[in-house]
């Protein structure tokens, strides 16, 4: 149980990292647009947005399926790369970036520990609570409060492991990684699109 726990603990703070290295590569990538002057700034970040919801969705997503979280980045390949040739070695860097953060989110989310391992797990648990039935206590109290404590702590244990199995997601549709920073990214896209809006009416 120890092992299986560590495990799961292991990839949560692995987890942990992924949507500020995402938020960093989209954060990026959007500086790149405003950079890329002879582009259609205002067209390219509206695409940048929805893209980035696309992507916060994908990340709340239970199935999560290879194919939509890759099509997402096809479009950004092929939708926003930079007029300005100068900024092709930055695009690419991020989107390679991008890539392998995805990559990553995907296998921890889509690897869960062997099947026989969980059925291990409850046996051990199972056998731990009849032992404790089956033990001989000096006093009912005593009886109650060493089986019931120990059970306890075996048992959370055991849906612990389960929780923490996808840090994506857990049992009960709520994720243990918080995607604010990768939210956050969506407020200052439409910050930048309304900042060029406003110079190219002050402009004209």
């Amino acid at each position: 149980m120890g092992m299986m726990l560590a495990g799961t603990l292991s990839d949560l703070k692995e987890s942990e990292k992924i949507p500020g290295e995402l938020a960093t590569n989209l954060e990026i990538l959007k500086e790149n647009i405003l950079d890329d002057v002879d582009s259609n700034q205002q067209e390219r970040l509206v695409f940048l947005s929805l893209q980035v919801t696309l992507l916060i969705s994908w990340l709340k997503d239970k199935g999560k399926h290879s194919k939509e979280i890759f099509d997402i980045l096809d479009n950004i390949h092929q939708n926003l790369k930079p007029v300005d040739r100068d900024l092709d070695r930055r695009f690419y860097e991020q989107l390679t970036n991008l890539r392998r953060a995805i990559n990553r989110t995907y296998v921890i989310s889509r690897t869960t520990f062997a099947q026989p391992a969980y059925v291990l797990q409850k046996a051990i648990v199972g056998i731990i609570s009849v032992l404790l039935i089956l033990c001989q206590f000096k006093t009912f109290g005593g009886a109650i409060i060493v089986t019931f404590s120990l059970s306890f702590i075996f048992y959370y244990l055991l849906y612990l492991v389960k929780e923490l199995d996808d840090p994506f997601l857990s049992l009960k549709d709520r994720t243990y990684v918080d995607s604010k920073a990768i939210e956050n990214i969506l407020t200052r896209i439409e910050e930048a699109r309304k900042r060029i809006e406003l110079k190219e009416r002050l402009m004209h």
